[in-house]
């Protein structure tokens, strides 16, 4: 009796934990949704702590719509919790006045997890010119990670400006102009080479891996031209052939299938071995570029988490009440009535 039983619905089963944070923070008895989310918002402006601010963000998206015109004062408000409070309510609930702050707070000089949850929502968010056309200055950032960040979220959003290739069903080739050469190759999830900048390999060139499975040195007819020598893994066959040195064209080689129905030249190379072969041209320094795997980037988010805070906590609200309960639901001041009747302010 003390227990209740929730079903997530087929459009949250991909974010369930999101969905679990909306139950949380739903108002049980929403007799008129706008004096509700007023109250937050006169809660949060009184004490801009992160933790109310947090609990602001999910009570007003547990409102929905409703909440948005409360939601939306706040886009331009000087205080920075309030702001992102209420910047990341409004993306979370899809609202389209809320692209051009989310995109100013992608780009801006701010802390680099504010910057990635602008990111997260501006993913999110219905189809925008203006978010594909705003975040494609992000590719030519130094930060590695917000590069990587822009590129996912402009290939979700079949970005043109991002090159895509399907590799029968080994792997996604994604070709990201960019300042910045580099190749990143994903281990989890999609399968995922992401080849960013205008990458060459290097001449002159010699180069023999696995073995002598695999040999790949500068043409002498054809400066602009390669020679790669291939033997398959039972030794039975030999294909050799003259291709770009262009890193993308080379890469698609090398995992390709020639068939019939698409003869271009490939040595059908797996994923690993794809990987492997880039790799190996990457440690004998014939690829001008920085060569980072999944493993890398979590690793680094890991450090940042450990050293960095999403908000700048204004000194006269940083100091807390050691002894004081913690709850993840905006307090209420003494003097300020609520709408549940008690002493604070809870769903």
């Amino acid at each position: 009796s003390e227990q209740i039983e929730i079903r997530v619905p087929p459009s949250w089963k991909n974010d369930v934990s999101t969905f679990m944070e909306l139950m949380t923070h739903i108002t049980l008895r929403v007799q008129n949704p706008g004096s509700i989310a007023l109250q937050i918002k006169r809660l949060l402006v009184q004490d801009p702590s992160p933790k109310n601010g947090d609990a602001a963000t999910w009570r007003w998206r547990a409102l929905g719509d409703n909440a948005l015109p409360i939601v939306q004062d706040l886009y331009e408000y000087p205080d920075e919790i309030p702001r992102l409070s209420a910047l990341r309510a409004g993306g979370g609930l899809h609202d389209p006045l809320s692209v051009v702050y989310l995109l100013d707070m992608a780009t801006s000089n701010t802390g680099l997890g504010t910057r990635l949850d602008a990111l997260d929502l501006l993913k999110e968010m219905p189809s925008d010119f203006r978010i594909e056309a705003g975040l494609r200055p992000l590719l030519d950032v130094d930060d590695l990670e917000i590069r990587l960040r822009t590129t996912e979220i402009l290939v979700s959003r079949n970005d043109s400006f991002i090159n895509k290739y399907t590799v029968g069903e080994k792997f996604d080739l994604i070709v990201v102009p960019s300042t910045h050469n580099m190749v990143y190759v994903t281990q989890t999830d999609i399968p995922r080479i992401v080849i960013s900048g205008d990458v060459e390999l290097r001449r002159p060139l010699t180069m023999q891996t696995w073995g002598s499975d695999l040999l790949i040195k500068e043409s002498k007819e054809d400066p602009d031209r390669i020679e790669v020598r291939h033997k398959d893994i039972f030794g039975r066959t030999v294909v050799h052939n003259s291709i770009s040195p262009d890193l993308p064209t080379f890469t698609l080689f090398l995992a390709h299938l020639t068939t019939p129905e698409a003869p271009a030249p490939g040595l059908n190379l797996t994923y690993s071995r794809t990987i492997g072969a880039l790799h190996a041209l990457w440690r004998q320094q014939y690829l001008e570029a920085d060569f980072k795997v999944e493993q890398d980037r979590l690793l680094a988010a890991i450090r940042r988490l450990t050293t960095e805070t999403t908000y700048s906590a204004r000194p006269e609200f940083s100091e807390t009440n050691p002894n004081q309960e913690s709850t993840r639901f905006i307090e209420q001041s003494s003097d300020t009535t609520t709408l549940e009747g008690t002493n604070r302010l809870v769903p």
